[in-house]
């Protein structure tokens, strides 16, 4: 292990109650994308959530510890299968109802009375792999002023 990353994240108390906490946020996420047809904004609250657990052990662990946990290219790819699922069940709505959007509920995931919508899923993972994918982009930048003037560099990764 060289230098760089044996020092990258926090200090070793950040670490240790981050490790603890990001199971329970992306749980807690899950949860709510889960109980979506209960809660409302269920699938958009519980992908923002989930985007926070990933976030969190960025932050913690480093950068280059989080593009081993999920890289922005792989979020990226998740997030237009996500479009692609919330696409689909789109058409397919219209094509059950005729117009497009007037099954509120979206094609259910299961064909019991407390299913959960393939929107929310889709909208859940669509969501948290953005935000993921926006927090690494911008974590990556960093800008200097000196005299004045801005300059933006590119971190390397080793």
């Amino acid at each position: 292990m060289n230098d760089r990353t044996q020092h990258e994240g926090m200090d070793l108390v950040a670490k240790a109650i981050a490790g603890w906490l990001k199971g329970f946020i992306l749980l807690f996420g899950v949860y709510l994308v889960l109980h979506s047809h209960e809660t409302p904004g269920g699938g958009f609250a519980g992908g923002i959530i989930i985007a926070c657990a990933f976030i969190l052990f960025t932050l913690a662990e480093g950068q280059h510890a989080g593009m081993k946990l999920l890289s922005k290219h792989a979020a990226a790819k998740l997030a237009s299968v996500g479009a692609l699922i919330f696409l689909g069940a789109a058409i397919a709505s219209a094509c059950r109802k005729g117009a497009l959007g007037a099954d509120h509920a979206g094609i259910l995931l299961f064909l019991e009375k407390n299913a959960m919508s393939l929107y929310d899923l889709a909208l859940a993972l669509v969501v948290s792999m953005l935000i993921y994918v926006v927090f690494s982009v911008t974590s990556a930048v960093h800008v200097t002023v000196k005299d004045g003037q801005r300059k933006m560099f590119r971190q390397r990764r080793t």
